[in-house]
């Protein structure tokens, strides 16, 4: 089989524009897939084999759109077009100039000075021109850090719009190959036994790990082989026992390796021990993605499962019995831009985040070690269940599962938590501050969290003919679901000391000498993976607390539907399906800092001050992720199907699903908190699910054109067409309005949301006016952005706007192919021709709009997924 996919058949994406340039926007698209299948008898009724290959080739160009800092603001200082959502003009402050001081509550950067006058950039206090910032100011090191990795912007413009982005074609090649060999054996006439091995090995050129962008300049090589072996029996001991036996070995192994610019922290003119490693430090700049080059990775994951389960037909009754073990390990190896720094920007010093950038002054500053994690957990599982046929008209099912997970485990047992008791001093490392327990510890277990042994887990259902006609039935079920925790808490866990450590700090002095002035002593290179009983503390430091006794995350699920059969094979479904989530795992901030109103005065002494307002111990611990499992979720649906069986020479289908799902936070694995407030963890976060949309409608269909004989050898090209189709809509997902970075009074730390907008009262609008004004190529937003204001002018208070209260653009889409079959003379064979059409009326799916204050698209769309796409198919059966 052959398959082609190419940039010529395709669509343009909306956000390829020409330009001068760029007069052939579109980018690069050419996909090649090819395989082969075939198999047969080794040994007559006894032994076959199946062998299968397939290769995939892609040359392709991924589009990105960066929002990014403007030329003139890049080459001359000149910041004087920045305004607020709602048009009125940013004054900027001078935080460098020590002769002045700003007013009380305003943006005044550092208050340098005693005097009295304001710190604004303007002429009448001697600068150039106003917003303009003097060369004088600028960083060296942020001067060259730009100068390698921060893309140059262009002004999307159609008739008079100012969105200034970096938009770029960038290289993106995709490589796999894929074998299967499969031997199936009936050694007995009881016995059906079969082996199968499986290896995949694909290559893809990405961005570095969990970055949000793919540069030209910067990128991961990244590779995976993925080897499997599986072994069945399936064992019939009577004509109703049968029995069912497995065992699996699985192996992946993926390797990022950096490729493009890479140009480390000293070179550029850092003035702090950046590690040695060789990658640059990572920038973060409220309203853009972060900037930084690639980075090594490698990843290895175990995973070997043996099951076994019997099947006995006893009566009215289907009993099954059954069991499963699975051990999985896991070993990351990741140096991180972040050992080189991770500096972000946020505005809190000059009043607009790139102008803090150009003059070094970062809000905050973090330095981690390289991660290595090895860490193993077994699962074990044991189920039984009887399908039960009570009368001719009603099956019942019942069934209940016990889920014994062990917690996630290091091998050397370097997952430190803080128990929050300061009268306690750890046995294992004595010099270890307050509050801080290690596995070795009495009564700490070796993964820091005890095994909940509660898992069992009923499953109910039912299934009636409710006029015993056999037309109509109502079905219905319930079953509870456990959620074995990820590897991601215990992985937190071991970056911290004496491990792989964590500093991360408020109003470092500068990008290229953060340490200087601010009582921090630089710990790096940092001795780390094997410490000694008296190892090296660097205070103030990130650590993790997961709850001890924290129990499996459940979900309950539940649906009731009424299913009719209708003469010409016709059938209609309407049901509910609902779901309720319970002691959801949730990550978030336990030692964030508490607002002071007598000393915090401004945004950049709230920042300032916020290590020293933490509550638990701020001389040794900076931001504490706590994890417990005090989420919840629900999720309720109408869910309707009609289906038309093949006949007639077609079968369609219908499908719509109007739902609401709600949670306090979408992410599943405690890793990515988006609370603002960390005091207010689930009511002032619940709302809608990130992925929630509240209409899907499908509709598909097969149709099989005439065979047109009577146009004689025509017949052969222009009959026995089979075309098929879906038509799909979904709603938008949901989205939250930010400043774009957390409370400065809060310190830094992980697992702490970007602070939301206050509502003004305005309605937002999100949706209105033409699909053209809300993209960066249009003169309106998606929304009005002076519905929404910064909630910084009051210090100390959170943003009113909800969580996920505005809604995406939503999209509608058609899929179509075409198959033709071409006989051979050899009996059962033929040539199958295929096109597939992939949305067919190029209608663009635009993904949300910017949502951070301090972006300059803030508002706008500023991408897409995919245009029309055809692909050409071409496949021999003999």
């Amino acid at each position: 089989m052959g398959v082609l996919r190419t940039d010529q058949l395709s669509g343009t994406n909306w956000f390829a524009r020409p330009t001068l340039t760029q007069p052939n926007p579109k980018p690069l698209l050419k996909q090649n897939q090819f395989g082969i299948a075939g198999g047969g008898p080794i040994l007559k009724n006894k032994a076959f084999f199946f062998v299968t290959y397939e290769r995939l080739q892609i040359h392709q160009q991924t589009l990105e759109s960066i929002a990014t800092i403007s030329p003139q603001q890049r080459t001359n200082g000149d910041f004087s077009d920045i305004k607020t959502s709602s048009g009125a003009p940013i004054q900027l402050y001078d935080p460098l100039k020590s002769t002045c001081s700003g007013p009380a509550g305003s943006v005044s950067g550092n208050n340098p000075g005693t005097g009295n006058l304001p710190c604004n950039y303007t002429v009448a206090n001697g600068y150039a021109g106003y917003n303009l910032i003097p060369k004088a100011e600028w960083n060296p090191m942020s001067v060259n850090f730009m100068g390698y990795y921060v893309p140059l912007a262009t002004l999307q413009q159609t008739t008079g719009s100012q969105s200034w982005l970096n938009t770029d074609k960038v290289l993106s090649p995709t490589t796999g190959n894929q074998y299967t060999i499969r031997g199936d054996y009936h050694p007995t006439k009881h016995d059906q036994t079969y082996v199968r091995f499986f290896h995949m090995v694909d290559s893809a050129v990405t961005g570095p790990p969990y970055s949000a962008i793919l540069s030209s300049k910067f990128y991961d090589n990244f590779a995976e082989a993925n080897w499997g072996t599986t072994v069945r029996d399936t064992h019939t001991f009577t004509p109703n026992l049968i029995g069912d036996f497995g065992f699996s070995d699985t192996n992946i192994t993926t390797t990022g390796t950096p490729e493009g610019l890479i140009v480390t922290g000293d070179k550029m003119g850092a003035q702090y021990n950046t590690g040695g490693y060789n990658v640059s430090p990572l920038v973060s700049v409220s309203g853009s993605p972060a900037f930084g080059s690639g980075n090594p990775w490698y990843e290895n994951t175990a995973l070997k499962q043996a099951d076994a389960k019997l099947s006995w037909v006893k009566g009215r009754h289907l009993w099954q019995f059954g069991a499963t073990a699975l051990r999985e390990a896991e070993i990351i190896e990741w140096t991180n831009t972040n050992a080189a720094g991770n500096p972000s920007f946020n505005g809190t010093l000059t009043g607009a985040p790139w102008a803090d950038f150009l003059i070094g002054k970062p809000n905050s500053f973090g330095q981690y070690t390289p991660y290595y994690g090895n860490e193993h957990t077994v699962q074990l599982g044991f189920y039984a269940d009887d399908t039960f046929k009570a009368s001719s008209r009603l099956t019942l099912n019942l069934g209940l599962r016990w889920d014994v997970i062990s917690p996630w485990r290091e091998f050397n047992h370097d997952s430190p938590r803080v128990n929050f008791n300061a009268s306690f001093h750890s046995t294992r490392f004595p010099t270890a501050p307050p509050g801080l327990e290690f596995p070795g510890d009495p009564g700490v277990p070796p993964g820091t969290i005890f095994m909940d042994k509660g898992d069992f887990a009923p499953r109910l259902g039912f299934a009636y003919d409710l006029f015993g006609d056999g037309r109509t039935s109502v079905r219905g079920g319930y079953g509870i679901f456990y959620n074995p925790p990820g590897a991601i808490t215990l992985a937190n866990e071991i970056e911290a000391p004496p491990f792989e450590t964590q500093l991360v700090f408020n109003n470092p002095y500068s990008i290229d000498n953060p340490y200087l002035g601010t009582g921090y002593t630089d710990p790096f290179p940092y001795p780390y993976l094997n410490p000694p009983a008296n190892p090296l503390w660097p205070f103030p430091a990130q650590f993790y607390s997961p709850d001890p006794h924290i129990k499996n995350a459940y979900t309950q699920q539940y649906n009731f539907n009424v299913q009719h059969e209708f003469p010409k094979d016709f059938m209609v479904q309407i049901g509910y399906v609902g779901s309720k989530g319970d002691r959801l795992w949730d990550g978030n901030q336990a030692n964030a800092g508490v607002y002071n109103p007598a000393t915090e005065t401004t945004i950049s002494l709230a920042g300032k001050f916020a290590q020293a307002n933490r509550p638990f111990l701020p001389q040794y611990y900076a931001g504490i992720t706590r994890i417990a499992n005090i989420g919840y979720s629900n999720y309720n649906s109408l869910q309707i199907t009609a289906r038309k069986r093949l006949s007639a020479g077609y079968t369609m289908q219908f499908a719509y699903t109007f739902a609401k799902s709600l949670d306090a936070g979408s992410v599943p694995d405690a890793d990515g908190g988006s609370e603002q407030d960390p005091a207010n963890p689930i009511v002032g976060e619940y709302g809608r699910s990130d992925f929630n949309q509240k209409h899907l409608l499908r509709v598909n269909g097969v149709w099989e054109l005439p065979q047109f004989r009577n146009l004689g050898l025509a017949h052969y090209a222009a009959g026995g067409w089979e075309v098929s189709g879906i038509v799909s809509y979904s709603s938008g997902t949901p989205f939250s309005v930010t400043t774009g970075s957390a409370a400065p009074w809060l310190g830094a730390g992980r697992d702490i949301g970007s602070l939301r907008l206050n509502a003004t009262g305005t309605n937002p609008c999100a949706g209105c006016g033409s699909r053209d004004s809300w993209t960066s190529f249009g003169t309106g937003t998606y929304f009005n952005p002076a519905a929404y204001a910064s909630p910084l002018g009051t210090l100390g208070t959170f943003g009113n706007s909800g969580r996920n209260v505005l809604v995406g653009p939503s999209t509608i889409n058609t899929d179509m192919s075409a198959v033709k079959n071409f006989p051979l003379p050899r009996e059962n064979s033929k040539v199958q021709f295929r096109a597939d059409f992939f949305n067919l009326f190029n209608h663009a799916p635009f993904n949300n709009p910017t949502t951070s204050l301090s972006s300059s698209t803030f508002g706008k769309i500023t991408s897409a997924g995919n245009p029309r796409q055809i692909q050409l198919a071409l496949r021999l059966n003999f």
